[in-house]
Formats: structure tokens, sequence, C-alpha cells
């Protein structure tokens, strides 16, 4: 029995069915197995990761984990929420993984837990956290959640560690990096002059999977990035499977962090979480280079098309939404 955590959503939905098509019986903890409702082949618990209860019976007959849950935001009224949930969540679930001595433990990070430094020629799996203003909020939560899993390893845990740069794929067009579609396709005409690591979510998902099924333990971790990209073409990419105008003016520095800061002021007079925020305006104006290359290295995985990926992403929200505004 393989118990994931986060299955329901952007990534998670992806990995449960990797998981399904591998043969794999599958157990998801969900807040609200009712709003979820019946998934084929899928045992549904009751409950999250801030629940021990609930973990107890989560983790009863389990033989593997992979931990995916976690809250994603660049909004510091939702830093308490991400420390519990991202760092206390995962000590929980190394714990009731230690306690169950499962056979394999995945544990799905972010190239943000990574650290990012000015000037940095490239940055893989042997790069360290360093206190930098660079760093996100969430990026330091999934960096102290990495090391409840490093501390696990210590006490013997089998753990592996996946580290996706921007993960690309359908989902929920108003969270996450879906939203990136449904803003340009309303007409973004702004964009940073930075550079990132992209990869697709069903690259994240039979990586998750492959990791799962490989002998590598001991915490080691691997970087998940299909390929670096600049936001500029990134955007035109996705302009183009939408059928919009690309963004084609860059802001000045201060205009773009005046903008974060209006951004996250609208976001806490209207307590919604907002598009842009100080963090994620003043990392997309820098230039990060990412190395994905061990995991092809070592068990031989190799990366789908990120180019395919986004003009199907756009397709499936053309069909979801058609060309109306």
């Amino acid at each position: 029995m393989i118990l994931l955590t986060g299955g329901t959503g952007f990534l998670g939905q992806f990995i449960v069915q990797e998981l399904l098509r591998s043969g794999e019986k599958v157990r998801l903890l969900v807040r609200n197995p009712a709003k979820v409702g019946p998934i084929p082949g899928v045992e549904l618990i009751e409950g999250d990761v801030l629940d021990t209860g609930s973990l107890e019976a989560a983790f009863e007959g389990v033989t593997k984990v992979i931990h995916g849950a976690a809250v994603v935001s660049f909004w510091p009224r939702r830093r308490e929420e991400m420390t519990k949930i991202n760092v206390d969540g995962t000590a929980n679930v190394v714990n009731f993984a230690l306690d169950a001595a499962v056979e394999k433990f995945v544990h799905i990070s972010s190239i943000a837990a990574l650290g990012r430094i000015a000037n940095a020629p490239s940055i893989d799996e042997t790069s360290k956290w360093i206190k930098s203003p660079l760093n996100s909020a969430y990026g330091r939560t999934k960096y102290l959640a990495e090391l409840q899993v490093i501390r696990g390893v210590e006490e013997g845990l089998k753990a592996v560690i996946c580290n996706p740069g921007v993960i690309v794929g359908p989902g929920n067009w108003d969270q996450g990096s879906p939203m990136l579609f449904s803003t340009l396709h309303k007409g973004l005409k702004f964009y940073n002059p930075g550079q990132t690591g992209f990869v697709t979510v069903q690259d994240v998902a039979r990586a998750a999977v492959a990791l799962m099924h490989s002998e590598i333990v001991h915490g080691e971790r691997f970087v998940l990035v299909g390929k670096n990209m600049p936001y500029k073409e990134f955007f035109g990419l996705v302009a183009k499977s939408l059928g919009v105008k690309p963004p084609s003016i860059v802001p000045p520095a201060l205009v773009s962090s005046l903008a974060g800061r209006m951004s996250e002021w609208m976001g806490n007079i209207r307590n919604r979480e907002p598009i842009i925020t100080k963090e994620t305006t003043r990392s997309s104006r820098q230039v990060f280079n990412y190395d994905g290359s061990k995991i092809t290295r070592t068990i031989g995985f190799q990366y789908g098309s990120l180019e395919q990926c986004i003009a199907e992403t756009g397709a499936q929200f053309l069909k979801e939404h058609g060309n109306h505004r």
C-alpha cells in the first residue's frame, strides 16, 4: 500500500494516476473525502499532516510513502500556515514513517529549497542553503522540511528527495503555475527579465514514482528541471498556445518592486492571495540555471518536451474556457 499526501493537489493528481498505471494500491490522506468524491482504485482517509490521529490510521499497512502535501505561497500572510504544514507536517509524516518502518519515503521538495544567490553559474543537488534576500519564505520552509527528512534518514528512514522546478501543466487555473495560463489569457503586458528552471507535471509524477521503485535511499536529492528558460521565452510559448499576444514590456526594477508591494497590499485588503508579491518580483529579475541531469545519469530517466506540454496545456485551457477573456 502506497500512502500519498497532497494527492488532490495539482501535482498529486498526476502522481495518483502514475501510481495506478504502475499497478500500486493507493491511499490518499485528504481533508474532506466527501468533497473529493470516490476515485476508482484509491482509498481515502480523512485527515491531514497536522492531525496525528488521522496519520495513525493512514499509516496502517503502508509500505511506501510519497509526501507531497505542502502550501506553496509567496504571500507574507500565509507564512505561519506554510511553517505548520510544510515543516511541522513533514516532521509528523517522517515520524510515522519511521514507526511504520516503511520501505521507501519519497519527499517532494522544490528548487526553492536549494537556496538562491546572485550570479550562481548553476544550482544542483550539491548546492547548500545560504541566507540570501533572493530566497523566499516558502523556500525556507521547504529547506527546513528537507532537514526533517534528513533527520529521519539519520534515524533509519529510507528516503529520497525530489526538487522540482516550476511545474507546468493543466490544473486549477486559479492557483499555482496553471494560473499563469489564465493570467496571460487575460492579456498580461509585462514580464521580468529573469530565468528559472521548468519541468512538466507529468515528468515530476513519473520521476517520483520511478524513484519510489528505485533502490536509492539515504536521503539523496534529485533536481527535476527539464529546461532552463527565460520568462520572456516561457511567456511567449504560453501566449502562443492561447492565441494571444505575449507580454512585451520590461518594467524598471523600481516599478516592478512597487507593483509587487501594491499587489500584496490589495491582496491584504481583499483577503485574496495576490498574483505577484515582493518576493516574486525580486526573484523573477534574476537568472538562475538548474542542473536536472542527475536523475538521467542515475536511473536513465528522460524528460518530456516542455514545449509540447505548454502547447497541450494551453489547448486544455481553451477547451475549458473558450476564447473568452
